[in-house]
């Protein structure tokens, strides 16, 4: 009797969550996939009826029973995001799902994946959009602080992307909620870019950009780097310093895009490290490169913690003076490769 009438209640509230989220915040009708959630109730474990409501328009979706009864509030750990989003921004949603599942014993539904990635993308974006628009606001009034130093760097690499297409045949496998006809995906790669810039010594005003690079165009990504440092505070005497791995489209572009001022480059110690590597299986072999490789990774690891304990050390770096200009220093504490 008692459990009979919890069903009921059950239901009631599984129809009243199809009510009031059935309709997306865009007006679009969001897909029901019937799901039920198990809850003990003075003693009875019963089995609700709880509807999962997703919009594949806005990438959203909600379960309202769920959430009523306090069993599922709809976030996830900021562990599990930074886990997630680094295998999906490398793979498709459905193989980070089977890697969570084998190195981090996490099961999750492929479209639980996607929700989550989409979330993270949205975040990101609004916070940059909002980091942009305080730089530009304070650029516009006039008080924008430039800095003496400045420190630049950028990365690049590919993230899978792929259009899906759908056999146009009846026979074959049908989805389970729309009942498509289940599609493949070709998946290409795109190059993703990031540039950060900000004062020397402070990550305080950091100006961080990432976008997905136009084909065949570095001046795109050029021009962006001009802009985040001119963000992060480049004046006319400022002195800015480069730290990337030294590829064709990011020193051309630094030296295109700040060659009027003081500024000067150097690879990072990671990159440097592999360079290393690489020419030592052709002058000495693979075996003894490798063993190399492993003991400079071991070793900078253990140096990292006193590292950032101390102050960095002076380099002497070499220092691009435009004409005209006078150098005001070669010795600094700027980031160096080695």
């Amino acid at each position: 009797m008692v459990e009979g009438l919890w069903r009921l209640l059950g239901e009631s509230l599984d129809a009243l969550a199809v009510d009031v989220a059935g309709v997306c915040e865009r007006g679009c009708r969001r897909e029901r996939r019937r799901d039920t959630v198990s809850v003990n109730v003075l003693g009875h474990c019963l089995e609700i009826p709880c509807t999962y409501l997703y919009c594949r328009r806005c990438h959203h979706g909600e379960s309202p029973v769920r959430r009523w009864l306090g069993v599922e509030s709809g976030g996830v750990s900021l562990g599990l995001e930074r886990a997630l989003t680094d295998l999906t921004t490398r793979m498709t949603f459905g193989a980070a799902t089977e890697s969570m599942h084998e190195h981090h014993s996490q099961d999750i539904d492929r479209t639980k994946a996607e929700r989550i990635t989409y979330a993270v993308a949205r975040d990101a974006q609004d916070y940059l959009a909002k980091r942009r628009r305080e730089a530009k606001e304070l650029l516009l009034a006039g008080e924008h602080k430039s800095v003496d130093q400045m420190v630049f760097t950028a990365d690049g690499g590919a993230v899978p992307v792929g259009t899906l297409s759908r056999p146009k045949t009846d026979d074959g496998p049908r989805t389970a909620v729309r009942k498509l006809a289940k599609g493949t995906r070709t998946i290409a790669g795109r190059e993703a870019r990031f540039m950060a810039a900000h004062a020397a010594g402070s990550t305080k005003g950091r100006v961080v950009d990432c976008h997905i690079a136009p084909y065949d165009r570095p001046d795109y990504t050029g021009s962006r780097m001009l802009a985040a440092a001119v963000l992060a505070g480049l004046g006319d005497t400022s002195c800015i310093h480069g730290v990337f791995d030294m590829g064709s489209w990011i020193h051309t572009q630094f030296e295109k895009q700040f060659g009027v001022y003081e500024h000067s480059a150097c690879a990072d110690i990671m990159h440097v490290a592999q360079y290393l590597i690489d020419a030592g299986r052709v002058l000495v072999g693979e075996e003894k490169a490798t063993a190399w490789g492993m003991e400079h990774k071991a070793s900078h690891a253990r140096r990292g913690d006193r590292a950032r304990a101390r102050p960095p050390r002076r380099a002497l770096l070499r220092t691009t003076v435009p004409e005209g200009r006078s150098a005001t220093h070669a010795w600094c504490g700027w980031p160096s490769a080695i």
